[in-house]
């Protein structure tokens, strides 16, 4: 397996990618910068066309920190996977980042990509994939994001889109630096789980369970995403209350919210509660309850002394991932244990429930 590399870039941003390059010297990346028509989609196209030579073609954007030894780390990982997409990359809010968080439990080195887009930031494609993209996205739109535009192309030819655990760069950013494209609204976006190094041994990934429960940073509230293959892209669910199966009896869900608090509570102190109102604690509650149902994890994956700094971290992201926007990201920090075990919990709940409630749930 070989490797090219190139970084996409503005002419505003030249520094971030030169300083980027440095970094990854060792891949000699080609800097791409915009040719002044303002789009990603174009500059995207004109990285991935430097695709030339290797069998595998990595492309960063400017603002991304690579995990020390990155070259290394993606090449174990492209030997998992050879023939699939690879991100390195997944914002800590976005519904990949659960998939992420189950992966991380269940001790596995990769998680599927179910959102409407591929996570771009740092991508890597098998080198005629690249070409081919390159090739397909002159002929689009050029205001279409090109994370976007990758997902749609990547389905139409039958290529696997897969996120690696942990990530192997973080957004290298606070916030301050100015969106090029319009996202500052969306809050710090950082990596759902950056900074350990790849387990030495990870399980073979699992396959993705066809429903996913998520608690989004725009609504803050729990829905239910259809994630089988013909699903049609969509970034609004199904509110979850209504998704439910019908054998959880309608007050039980509270009950157990309520106990799980009590946990927290006992465990770290009541600054839980404190920093986030009990409404919005309850959607996420019920989120992973139902990503329980789901998950095919067991209770030897919950026990929250056992977790390693993969799961620790992915874990600790949750927080920051949905209330960035209404919570300062400081604030939040402080209930990073708290929120550990608080999802632990919940997830703990569902994983108990009998076959066939978890059937059902499966089933739709």
């Amino acid at each position: 397996m070989t490797l090219t590399a190139a970084i996409m870039t503005h002419a505003r941003r030249r520094e971030h990618a030169e300083r980027l390059a440095v970094l990854c010297s060792d891949l000699a990346p080609t800097v791409v910068e915009d040719p002044g028509v303002g789009s990603t989609l174009v500059t995207s196209a004109m990285a991935w066309a430097t695709a030339e030579g290797a069998s595998h073609h990595i492309v960063l954007q400017d603002d991304v920190l690579p995990v020390e030894g990155l070259t290394a780390h993606v090449v174990g990982l492209v030997a998992r996977a050879p023939d699939a997409a690879l991100g390195l990359f997944t914002e800590w809010g976005c519904r990949t980042a659960a998939r992420v968080r189950i992966a991380a439990l269940a001790g596995e080195a990769t998680a599927p990509v179910v959102d409407p887009y591929v996570p771009s930031l740092a991508l890597v494609l098998p080198t005629p994939v690249a070409l081919a993209f390159a090739e397909h996205a002159r002929g689009l739109d050029p205001a279409t994001p090109d994370d976007v535009a990758l997902r749609a192309f990547l389905n139409s030819q039958g290529v696997r889109q897969l996120v690696s655990v942990p990530d192997l760069v973080e957004h290298d950013t606070d916030g301050s630096t100015p969106s090029l494209t319009g996202n500052a609204f969306q809050g710090v976006r950082r990596s759902v789980c950056f900074g350990p190094l790849p387990r030495e041994t990870a399980n073979p990934s699992s396959e993705s369970a066809p429903r996913l429960a998520h608690i989004g940073w725009m609504r803050a509230a729990a829905e239910v995403f259809d994630d089988g293959p013909e699903a049609p892209p969509t970034f609004v669910g199904t509110p979850l209350a209504q998704a439910l199966p019908e054998q959880v009896e309608p007050a039980l869900p509270a009950e157990r919210f309520e106990e799980t608090l009590t946990r927290v509570e006992r465990e770290h102190g009541p600054e839980l509660t404190r920093v986030l109102h009990r409404t919005v604690l309850f959607e996420l509650w019920t989120a992973w309850y139902a990503n329980g149902l789901g998950s095919g994890l067991d209770e030897r994956h919950l026990e929250r002394d056992r977790l390693d700094p993969v799961a620790e971290a992915a874990l600790g992201t949750v927080l920051p991932g949905v209330f960035r926007r209404f919570v300062p990201v400081e604030t939040l920090e402080t209930v990073r244990e708290h929120a550990v075990t608080f999802v632990l919990d919940a997830l703990r709940y569902g994983v108990a429930e009998p076959d066939r409630i978890r059937g059902e749930w499966l089933a739709g």
